[in-house]
C-alpha cells in the first residue's frame, strides 16, 4: 500500500477496542509515511430540542457536543501515543459523512473497527455494508478479535477465462491491485498469503448439456481441461505481476494458490474458515453495468459469511454516488 498518503481512521467509540484501532492506524500511517486523520460522526441533534423552554441555543448545543468529541479524540490519540493526527468531527448520517470526508480530503485508505450486526446472522453491520457499497477508497474493516497485523491473508481473485475483453481487462487490473496490497501486507507482517480463484460451475453445466451424448469419461476429461484453463489463468496473473515489478515480493512471500471448482460465495468463506485467516482481501464492485449496483451480489454473499477482517477494494475509475 505504498500509494497511501492519507489514511482515515473512523472512531465510533472511545473504549479499549477504539484504542487498539487508533494504535494500529498510527503504526500503519508511520510505516507508510502517511497523514493520519481521526474522524467521528455524530448523529444530528433532534430538532425538537429547539422547542424546549430555557434550553441552551441550538447552535451552542451542537458546538458543545463537537468540542467534547474532539477532546475525547485528542485524549485517545495521546493515550496511545499517536503522532499528531488530524482530528475531525462531522455531523449527519454516518456513512454519508464518512464518504464525504474521504472525497473532500482525498483519502487513500479508510480503516475502522467492524461493527457488530446485532440480531443478524452475519458478521458486518448495515453501516459497514453501506461503506463497502459506496466508498471510493479501499476499506479495511478490522474485527477486534483478530490481530491487526494479519498472519494469514486470503486474496479472492477472479481469473475467469470466459469473459469478453472489457471484463477481462477489468479483472486483470483489479487482480493486480488486490495482489499488490496483499503482498505488501504480507511482507510487512511476515504473513502467509493465499490466493483463491473459484470458477463457477455455469460453464461446466453448459458443457455437460452439450456433451450429453458422450461418455461420462469424456465429460470428465472436458471438465478437467476447464480446470486446467483456470489454473493457467492464475499462473498468468502471477507471471504478469512478476513482469510488472512484483517479482521480489512474490519471491519473498511465496503465496499459495487455490483454484477450486465451485461458486465463489461458497468456496471463499469456506476456505477462509479452513485456513483460519485473519484478513480477506477482495474486490466489491458489481460489474453488471446496472445503475445502482455498487456491490456485486456474490461479493455481498461472501462478506456476509466472513469471520475475519476485510480489506475491500473497487476497480479503478469507480465514482461514488455520494455528493462530496
Amino acid at each position: 500500500m505504498k500509494e497511501v498518503r492519507r489514511l482515515l481512521c473512523v472512531v465510533r467509540e472511545t473504549d479499549a477496542q477504539a484504542a487498539a484501532l487508533v494504535r494500529h492506524a498510527d503504526t500503519l500511517a508511520r510505516s507508510l509515511q502517511a497523514e493520519l486523520t481521526l474522524l467521528d460522526v455524530l448523529p444530528e441533534l433532534d430538532p425538537a430540542l429547539r422547542l424546549i423552554p430555557h434550553a441552551p441555543p441550538f447552535t451552542k448545543l451542537g458546538e458543545h457536543r463537537r468540542t467534547e468529541r474532539l477532546e475525547s479524540l485528542d485524549k485517545l490519540a495521546r493515550e496511545v501515543g499517536a503522532q499528531a493526527p488530524r482530528l475531525r468531527v462531522r455531523e449527519g448520517i454516518f456513512f454519508v459523512e464518512v464518504i464525504r470526508e474521504v472525497v473532500q480530503t482525498s483519502q487513500d485508505l479508510l480503516i475502522t473497527n467492524a461493527e457488530k450486526a446485532v440480531g443478524l446472522r452475519r458478521f458486518f453491520s448495515n453501516e459497514d455494508l453501506r461503506l463497502l457499497r459506496k466508498c471510493p477508497c479501499p476499506i479495511w474493516l478490522l474485527r477486534p478479535e483478530r490481530p491487526p497485523q494479519p498472519k494469514r491473508i486470503l486474496v479472492a481473485m477472479d481469473c475467469g477465462v470466459e469473459y469478453d475483453d472489457t471484463r477481462l481487462a477489468t479483472n486483470r487490473d483489479l487482480n493486480r491491485t488486490l495482489l499488490r496490497h496483499a503482498l505488501e501486507l504480507g511482507t510487512a507482517s511476515h504473513a502467509d498469503v493465499h490466493l483463491v480463484h473459484a470458477w463457477r460451475a455455469l460453464s461446466e453445466s453448459y458443457a455437460r448439456t452439450l456433451l450429453s451424448d458422450v461418455s461420462a469419461e469424456e465429460q470428465e476429461q472436458f471438465i478437467g481441461e476447464l480446470q486446467h484453463l483456470h489454473e493457467e489463468s492464475m499462473r498468468s496473473v502471477l507471471a504478469d505481476a512478476a513482469r510488472e515489478g512484483l517479482e521480489e515480493a512474490l519471491s519473498f512471500v511465496g503465496p499459495s494458490t487455490h483454484v477450486i471448482r465451485g461458486e465463489p460465495r461458497e468456496v471463499v468463506p469456506a476456505l477462509a474458515r479452513d485456513l483460519d485467516v485473519d484478513l480477506v482481501v477482495m474486490g466489491t464492485m458489481a460489474r453488471t453495468g446496472i445503475a445502482g449496483f455498487f456491490m456485486g451480489n456474490t461479493a455481498e454473499a461472501i462478506i456476509d459469511q466472513l469471520h475475519c477482517s476485510l480489506l475491500a477494494l473497487k476497480p479503478e475509475g469507480y465514482v461514488t454516488p455520494i455528493d462530496g
